[in-house]
């Protein structure tokens, strides 16, 4: 630049012909920041697996893949799509109305997909729908500090048990494959997102809390009560239970003394609900009571650090 300001100038004093500037070439908007269409689709989808929900995403898809009931008909792909669908499809209305832009409903479709997993394939397909679906819409009035209080996949089970008298199958913790192959990869997905999502303490301390008072149960009560609990196919619903549900990161504390107590109080809850009703939700009837206790404490954790803030502005 200041070479060819210099030219310009001689030749100004000397009188001559200025030289021909260079012909322009045009240059596409997009040169030197390349983002077309499926460039800028496929950057968001990596990014998005890398998150802890898109992570639990795939690997939920995997295991509905990897599904004997899905891979020996396509009618259970049919009734699971609503169920993911229809939640996603609210969720992203409500997030586009919040948030001033469309943003990817992951949250909604972990649950769709959660609840449809654990239901059975034989139940009405409106039903899981349904549910899923309020589930997931309850979750933005019911808040506590910005974060949603039940989790929604928890919810929608129970309410289809006890409203609709809705069986678990629990086809996608991959019951009906052989065991030895099938608790393996739980143990090995459950664990990789336990450690992705940082709730390590809540899950070896609700399985600990959990286990320790089967054996309680088996000896001071009745050992049949319990006896099912450490075999397949209920070893892997709670596999899958303390890898998929347990560790959900908005109903669930983040501090390590925290995420202890609410797995005891998670299996201790769980396990009264099975010996005191029976219920085949117990598991999830656990993690709601545990929702409320996290939800407890953080507004008594607001309320105490308003009241800080006001004594420390008095004068």
């Amino acid at each position: 630049m200041v070479f060819c300001r210099s030219i310009r100038r001689r030749a100004a004093i000397s009188g001559a012909a200025l030289p021909a500037d260079p012909p322009h070439v045009a240059v596409p908007a997009y040169a030197g920041s390349v983002k077309p269409l499926d460039v800028g689709l496929g950057l968001r989808l990596l990014r998005f697996l890398r998150t802890p929900k898109g992570t639990v995403l795939a690997i939920l898809v995997c295991l509905v893949a990897g599904a004997p009931v899905v891979r020996t008909g396509g009618t259970t792909l049919l009734w699971l799509a609503p169920t993911v669908l229809c939640p996603a499809l609210v969720d992203a209305a409500v997030l586009r109305w919040r948030r001033g832009r469309l943003v990817f409903p992951g949250g909604a479709a972990i649950t769709g997909l959660l609840v449809g997993m654990v239901l059975r394939v034989q139940e009405p397909w409106y039903v899981a729908t349904a549910l899923a679906t309020a589930a997931v819409a309850l979750k933005y009035p019911l808040r506590v500090r910005h974060a949603n209080v039940f989790n929604p996949a928890a919810l929608a089970l129970v309410a289809a048990s006890q409203l609709f008298g809705a069986g678990h199958s629990w086809w996608g913790a991959l019951t009906e494959v052989v065991p030895a192959a099938a608790i393996p990869l739980l143990l090995a997905s459950a664990a990789f997102i336990t450690v992705r999502v940082h709730k390590l303490p809540l899950v070896l301390a609700f399985t600990g809390t959990y286990y320790v008072c089967c054996l309680l149960t088996a000896v001071l009560v009745d050992p049949a009560l319990v006896a099912d609990l450490f075999v397949p196919p209920d070893l892997q619903a709670t596999i899958f239970f303390a890898g998929f549900f347990l560790t959900d990161p908005p109903t669930s504390p983040t501090r390590r003394g925290a995420q202890v107590t609410h797995g005891v109080v998670v299996a201790v809850a769980s396990m009264s609900a099975l010996l005191a009703t029976g219920m085949v939700d117990y598991l999830f009837v656990g993690v709601l009571v545990g929702n409320v206790w996290e939800a407890g404490h953080r507004l008594l954790r607001t309320r105490m650090h308003v009241r800080l803030q006001a004594r420390t502005a008095s004068p």
